[in-house]
């Protein structure tokens, strides 16, 4: 059974409670209250380990995914960059892949232990910023979600491509999946509200702030049901796929494919999360 190991730098955890709101929260812009949890990297993924797959799974189906990055390994292994709940690492390792994943949430690495296959999955829990492996043979990694722009220092994502790039073999590919804005889903303040279906009587509202200049989106996901609510806060700091690029360029990567989605379609102006290839 692969154990949880360390890489660079041990992670601080920082857990986070849920917060009660009243209905009127449905109705009011969100605002930087104690509530909101941090953007540490394991501050995240503690606070939303529980209701990740809640939030995120509807929207982000992996099958397309894990067919792409099967086809791609050919036989190599995966790293992935945030191994999360196990989104794709689990049916990965179903398929017959070794998977090795950075992790910085304790609480995220449960979640992942507690689902069938969990155990085969390689975890080390260190920054995305700041990683060394005892493996330098990797045939794919992976950054999915737009993970990347987690990190809201650009340096730090900088650094995240380049250890990465470190981790690969010769040949070996990186692949990005990272959101691009369309301004035209905000209003002339930037912000947008939605209404995503949950399930299980659950209601899911869903506030964005574009802030075009700063290339940063804040984002706060409200869940509420029959036994009380809470909010779950994140900040993006986004890059173009021309920075992304250059963000590879810099650590020795070269752009080989764009793609529309993880089906492999080549992207367009239209793409709103497409997918970067990049080859060592």
């Amino acid at each position: 059974m692969p154990t949880i190991r360390s890489a660079a730098r041990p992670c601080t955890t920082d857990v986070g409670g849920r917060c009660g709101h009243s209905a009127s929260d449905l109705r009011a812009w969100p605002r930087q209250t104690g509530c909101v949890s941090r953007q540490e990297p394991s501050g995240y993924g503690d606070r939303h380990a529980a209701v990740y797959d809640r939030i995120y799974g509807a929207r982000f189906a992996p099958d397309a995914a894990v067919e792409a990055l099967v086809r791609a390994t050919a036989g190599g292994r995966v790293l992935e960059l945030g191994l999360g709940t196990g989104r794709l690492a689990i049916p990965l390792v179903a398929r017959g892949v070794e998977v090795d994943g950075i992790e910085a949430s304790g609480a995220m690495i449960a979640k992942l232990r507690m689902q069938p296959g969990g155990e085969r999955v390689g975890v080390f829990r260190a920054d995305l910023a700041d990683f060394e492996l005892p493996r330098r043979d990797y045939a794919v990694a992976v950054c999915a979600v737009s993970t990347l722009f987690m990190l809201t220092d650009r340096r730090a994502q900088r650094q995240c491509v380049a250890c990465a790039a470190r981790h690969l073999r010769p040949n070996g590919r990186l692949f990005i999946e990272a959101f691009r804005p369309d301004p035209a889903r905000f209003d002339a303040a930037g912000r947008r509200t939605e209404i995503r279906r949950a399930g299980n009587g659950t209601r899911h509202v869903v506030r964005s702030r574009h802030d075009a200049a700063g290339q940063l989106v804040h984002i706060s996901h409200l869940l509420s049901d029959a036994a009380g609510s809470a909010e779950y806060d994140v900040t993006l700091h986004y890059a173009t796929c021309e920075q992304l690029d250059a963000m590879a360029a810099a650590a020795a990567l070269r752009l080989a494919e764009r793609w529309h989605d993880w089906t492999g379609a080549p992207a367009t102006e239209a793409s709103n999360d497409p997918v970067s290839v990049y080859v060592r």
